[in-house]
């Protein structure tokens, strides 16, 4: 890390720490290095700098959206935090063979399937990106839920802290289908989905409130 982005971290982590108060217990089921797969629910722009300043020095990356580095303090910590530049409307497959060649590694990889931010906190549609990712790398997923940054700018008025919580789940692997066909990666996406739904508290499930039953489970709960 450059120092520039060194003196940032810590501003910003500064900053988290007079203006949030965070549960961040289960973040320690992370484990020091990969290949691990982390599955997160997206919310606001809260999670990089809750998540990445918890970890440091450990080395991980993140799919993160291309708009991002047109902001030069942005920019910095990305180059920095370990994103990934990825176009959400048209994701390039040079973004996806990168994400995947981080798993390779053996590296972290972080990965929000929603694609775009909830603002309320309530869950959206996964994009059936991250199960290509899972079967193409045959990475452990690990489900990571937070809640409560919502209510950020609402609290920052009033003068309150935000409370913030994190929730993990078990490690997962897949059980490939075969063939690998759209279908089974749209059901693998809605899995996985729902095991990071279940996670949290129900006025948080959003798209996937409501129990839903598969023909083929492909989890392998470890």
């Amino acid at each position: 890390m450059t120092f520039t982005a060194r003196i940032l971290t810590a501003a910003i982590r500064a900053i988290i720490a007079a203006t949030c108060k965070v549960d961040d217990r289960e973040l320690r089921k992370i484990p020091e290095t990969g290949p691990l797969l982390v599955l997160f629910n997206h919310i606001n722009f809260l999670e990089a700098p809750l998540i990445r300043t918890r970890l440091i020095p450990r080395e991980v990356y993140a799919l993160t959206k291309q708009e991002t580095w047109d902001n030069p303090i942005l920019r910095i910590l990305a180059e920095n935090w370990g994103g990934i530049p990825i176009d959400r409307a048209n994701p390039a497959i040079s973004s996806m063979r990168n994400a995947e060649n981080i798993l390779k590694d053996k590296k972290i990889l972080f990965v929000a399937p929603e694609g775009t931010r909830s603002g309320d906190g309530k869950m959206q549609k996964g994009n059936p990106g991250i199960a290509s990712i899972a079967l193409r790398t045959k990475s452990t997923i690990l489900p990571l839920a937070h809640y409560g940054g919502e209510d950020f700018w609402q609290n920052l008025k009033r003068l309150r802290r935000t409370r913030i919580t994190f929730r993990a789940g078990n490690l997962i692997k897949l059980a490939p289908p075969s063939p690998v066909t759209k279908q089974a990666k749209l059901d693998i996406t809605e899995q996985l989905m729902y095991e990071l739904a279940s996670l949290l508290p129900e006025k948080y499930r959003g798209s996937y409130a409501e129990p839903r039953t598969f023909d083929t489970d492909y989890l392998i709960r470890l």
